[in-house]
């Protein structure tokens, strides 16, 4: 079925099809090819409940944010779960949270820029900027859906994403100033940052410092170039 299906002369797959498949590929190792045989499938036709049962089973990241972006038109609900995975791994400092959090970090850029996933339909201006939005609130929200006022430090996923890596996180914003698109929240970014950073930021170091100041840098440039 694979190269059917990478041909595109395969568009859907029923479920008992759809395990077969995992089993084939588990069998051999190749989990990674079954989630690109996900992506190749016509979003439409997909049994979306049970595939997106296996692709969370079995962290096909991409595949999940291609069932909701193309299947659900949802482009939050994948990304705070990911935020969710991204703070538990960490939590318990478990080495596998870098997957997820590269690829969130991807997501974010690619979404803030309007690079959006679009498989069935032409998005238009306004649904690009209320994604965009949409996005930027989950990531740059003072308290999550799951906050625990004793417990959740203001900007949580802010802190997750610099405390994952807070070089590539302040790059990923740097390429969005780059844009028309992210002009309005230039100041909001900013701002969050030098209060996450400098006024309560006992735990960054010097080099962490460095780089927020390099991106201060690279914004500056930026913002001078769009106004």
């Amino acid at each position: 079925l694979e190269p059917f299906i990478f041909n595109n002369k395969i568009s859907s797959l029923n479920p008992v099809l759809m395990k077969d498949l995992l089993e084939y590929f588990k069998d051999n190792e190749k989990l990674q090819s079954f989630e690109q045989c996900i992506l190749h499938l016509d979003p439409l036709n997909l049994d979306i409940h049970n595939t997106l049962i296996l692709c969370k089973e079995y962290d096909m990241f991409e595949a999940i944010l291609f069932i909701y972006n193309a299947c659900l038109r949802d482009y939050t609900t994948p990304l705070n779960g990911f935020l969710e995975i991204l703070h538990s791994q960490l939590v318990c400092d478990d080495h596998s949270h870098k997957q997820v959090g590269y690829v969130i970090l991807m997501y974010i850029s690619n979404c803030l820029v309007g690079n959006i996933p679009d498989i069935t339909r032409g998005l238009d201006q306004d649904e690009i900027i209320r994604i965009q939005n949409n996005v930027f609130n989950s990531v740059f929200c003072k308290h999550s859906e799951n906050e625990s006022i004793l417990q959740e430090p203001d900007y949580p996923y802010v802190k997750l994403m610099l405390q994952l890596d807070t070089r590539e996180f302040l790059n990923v914003m740097s390429v969005t100033f780059g844009h028309p698109l992210c002009l309005p929240i230039h100041q909001i970014v900013i701002d969050i940052l030098l209060h996450v950073m400098i006024e309560e930021g006992h735990s960054y170091t010097p080099l962490q410092i460095g780089h927020l100041f390099t991106f201060f840098g690279s914004a500056e440039s930026c913002y001078s170039l769009l106004s």
